[in-house]
């Protein structure tokens, strides 16, 4: 799987049903990580663990291992042997910090290689001897050791300065790398369209609509029975700005929202969610498409004119209206039933941005997103 899809000049993170039966896992010194979904809930640390080793760093037991039934009433031997390797034992006393165990001076000696609870004082309950005979319990507040997940919340000094090290020596590229898509702003408006709210709407081809958000390259649509969105009737991802549902059931309420996000930006919210009901009544609200009606141009230089053609419309009162990206009505014209086919629709005094334009006629809207300039 990594092999296949690592890219470059990039931390690829995997998340995976099953990780090898283990929480996670990352070769020392790699651009990859592997975690289990059930291990990477909120407070876990499975994922910071795995990109420490990553970014070069050992266990705080490194040696420790493959000598998970050691017995810690006895002192530690001198040395730990890790496949062909034999590994120096640390010591309480610091004297040999630098060349055993993890190699770190301010992260304590180590030697529990199995998952253990901490005390209220975030310590090993088991205590340890080192080869001297200097008896010590292991500090669980160290992410790369084995403690459960609530006691440990931090890296050392060292172990920090390390993985900077390990970055700006060995993988500078994470640091230079070109973002092709620029950050989606913290609280970017977004406007929901169609359905609008409390609308009811034919049950069958039901057209979903929202104004573009700034650097959004994709969007995820949620349509629930519940204000909750606990239980979805659609969740979905597309790049447009639209989706057609083929059907829903008919004389229900349902809610709906989204949420924009790209390459760069992941941790956005959802928008506010719109409600709409499906009926049988034919006087629900229809969407006309551009065989009826056709807008140009899209992109327009202001003051300017709008052209909108109408084809094959029932005749009956015509209003059209301009809203800008905030959803704020800027503009409204009524038409009666004496129109043309062809109308010619001013625009002056507007800012330059992303607004859409909604033609009604009786039971009937067509919306187009256009770009003044």
């Amino acid at each position: 799987m990594r092999s296949r899809n690592n890219v470059v000049n990039t931390m690829n993170c995997y998340f995976v049903s099953n990780a090898a039966n283990a929480c996670g896992y990352a070769n020392i010194n790699s651009i990859a990580v592997v975690v289990q979904n059930s291990c990477s809930n909120s407070g876990e640390r499975t994922w910071s663990h795995e990109l420490g080793h990553a970014l070069s760093l050992p266990h705080t037991f490194r040696g420790w291992e493959e000598s998970s039934d050691y017995d810690f009433k006895l002192p530690a031997p001198k040395y730990v042997k890790r496949g062909n390797d034999s590994i120096l034992v640390e010591l309480l006393d610091k004297s040999n910090c630098e060349e055993a165990g993890d190699r770190f001076c301010d992260t304590q000696p180590d030697y529990l290689s199995n998952r253990w609870n901490c005390t209220g004082m975030q310590r090993s309950s088991i205590q340890q001897i080192d080869p001297n005979g200097m008896s010590f319990t292991s500090d669980g507040s160290f992410i790369m050791g084995y403690s459960d997940d609530n006691c440990q919340s931090r890296f050392s000094l060292e172990q920090i300065q390390a993985m900077r090290a390990n970055i700006f020596s060995q993988k500078v590229g994470l640091i230079n790398r070109t973002i092709s898509d620029a950050p989606i702003e913290a609280n970017a408006p977004i406007t929901l369209t169609l359905p609008e709210n409390n609308q009811s709407v034919g049950f069958q081809n039901i057209f979903f609509e929202w104004l573009p958000v700034t650097n959004a390259t994709n969007y995820i649509l949620q349509v629930s029975r519940l204000p909750t969105f606990s239980v979805l009737e659609l969740d979905t991802i597309i790049t447009a700005t639209n989706l057609t549902i083929k059907e829903l059931p008919s004389n229900r309420r349902y809610y709906w929202r989204i949420l924009p996000y790209n390459n760069y930006s992941t941790c956005n919210t959802f928008s506010s969610r719109n409600s709409f009901t499906t009926v049988l009544d034919a006087t629900a609200t229809i969407n006309l498409d551009e065989r009826q009606v056709t807008v140009t141009p899209t992109l327009l230089a202001v003051p300017g004119y709008l052209q909108i053609e109408l084809k094959d419309i029932i005749r009956d009162d015509l209003r059209v209206e301009l809203y800008d990206i905030t959803g704020q009505l800027v503009m409204r014209n009524e038409y009666g039933r004496s129109f043309n086919n062809t109308l010619q629709i001013p625009i002056e005094n507007h800012s330059s941005g992303i607004y859409l334009l909604r033609v009604v006629i009786a039971n009937q809207q067509f919306v187009r997103k256009i770009v003044l300039e």
